[in-house]
């Protein structure tokens, strides 16, 4: 009896969670798009993944860098090779990752930071 009483009432229950709204901010976003700007050797190229596989591609690239230390660089006297990785969220919002060579990173403005086991071309097919 206590076995049916709980299966009549699972059905109520789990209607009352499927009411409940997500919670909002960066932890529910989902990448719904990454465009990338590429300057090298002196040409610019750009290239945007709207598909899982290409986004996740440079997802992982991203998750892979080694952070190093702050840096202070002048960038625009640094001359190398500079991409620049927007990510698109569901929620409207957008983050920035600025690289130079395969030597420094920037994220939405911030400090300049070295990084490590950085190899931007492979993401270009």
């Amino acid at each position: 009896m206590k076995r049916l009483a709980v299966f009549l009432l699972l059905p109520f229950l789990l209607t009352g969670c499927s009411w409940q709204k997500m919670p909002a901010g960066p932890l529910c976003r989902v990448v719904t798009q990454v465009h990338i700007n590429a300057t090298v050797d002196g040409e610019t190229g750009s290239i945007t993944y709207t598909d899982p596989k290409g986004m996740e591609s440079v997802l992982n690239y991203l998750r892979l860098l080694k952070k190093g230390n702050r840096t202070d660089i002048d960038p625009d006297s640094f001359r190398a090779d500079s991409y620049e990785i927007t990510l698109y969220y569901s929620d409207g919002q957008h983050t920035t990752y600025r690289q130079l060579y395969n030597d420094f990173l920037q994220t939405d403005g911030g400090a300049w930071k070295s990084i490590e086991g950085a190899k931007m071309q492979l993401l270009f097919p």
